[in-house]
């Protein structure tokens, strides 16, 4: 009785006859250095520093697409509790999106920049507590729609006037 040993490509295209303990120690080197290569990776490459968030984090700025916002310049406040709402319309290509799926967040910085408070919510209004040690003064606050498969869109920036 014959054994029959396996037999590995040649690079001429014929069959070469291996015996089964140098096949697997060749298998075992290449897979070692098939790992190595995977870990080591291409020899010229080198990771693609992100880039630091920017003004533009925020989204695209369209100011045209929302009407309506409350509280507007020279509209006095009050703590601790503050109404914030608006009218959004999407453009074409938002529009395919359905409302119920349309996120906002409601951005607010103080007078004296120290001080931000974001809202996320599903309506066009929001409203937002405030402590008592949230600077009293001209406050600046905008509004972002995130639609789904969209860069979010956001909303001239509105101000307001918070008093004690």
């Amino acid at each position: 009785m014959t054994r029959k040993l396996p037999a590995l490509p040649r690079l001429g295209g014929g069959r070469h006859t291996v015996p089964r303990i140098a096949s697997l120690l060749l298998l075992g080197v290449l897979g070692v250095l098939g790992v190595r290569a995977i870990f080591q990776g291409a020899p010229n490459t080198k990771p693609v520093p992100v880039p630091p968030p920017g003004t533009d984090s925020l989204g695209v700025s369209d100011p045209g697409a929302f009407h309506g916002m409350r509280p507007r310049a020279d509209d006095k406040m009050t703590l601790p509790r503050i109404g914030f709402r608006w009218t959004w319309t999407p453009d074409s290509a938002r529009a395919a999106v359905p409302l119920k799926q349309v996120k906002f967040r409601v951005h607010l910085v103080s007078s004296d920049s120290t001080h931000e408070v974001t809202r996320s919510v599903t309506e066009s209004q929001a409203h937002v507590n405030l402590r008592d040690a949230f600077p009293i003064g001209t406050c600046q606050w905008w509004v972002e729609a995130l639609v789904p498969g969209h860069p979010p869109v956001r909303s001239a920036k509105e101000t307001f006037i918070l008093e004690p």
